[in-house]
C-alpha cells in the first residue's frame, strides 16, 4: 500500500483485506503479530495519527514550496541576474 499524496482523494475499497492492516501495524507501529490482530481500528488510525500527524494548513511546512515551484523560483532568479548590469551585482 502506497501512501497518497496530501491533495490526492481518498481511495475506497470494497472489501477490508485484515492481513494487510495487522502488516501495517506490525511495519510502522512495531507491535508483534498478536497485539497487531487484536487491535482496533479506531486504535490503529489513532496511533498512526500520533506517529504521522497531517500538516495544517496554517503552519509553516504547509506553505513551503514544492520542489517544482523552488526550482522554477531559481531559474527565474537565475534569468533576472543574468540580465541585469554587471555593476549592479
Amino acid at each position: 500500500m502506497r501512501p497518497r499524496a496530501a491533495d490526492a482523494e481518498p481511495d475506497y475499497v470494497r472489501e477490508f483485506d485484515s492481513r494487510q492492516h495487522v502488516a501495517l501495524v506490525m511495519a510502522h507501529l512495531g507491535l508483534p503479530e498478536a497485539d497487531a490482530w487484536k487491535m482496533t481500528m479506531a486504535r490503529l488510525v489513532g496511533a498512526l495519527r500520533a506517529k504521522f500527524p497531517q500538516i495544517q494548513g496554517d503552519s509553516p511546512g504547509a506553505r513551503a514550496p514544492s520542489i517544482v515551484e523552488m526550482e522554477e523560483a531559481l531559474a527565474w532568479h537565475d534569468k533576472v541576474l543574468a540580465a541585469a548590469p554587471q555593476s549592479k551585482r
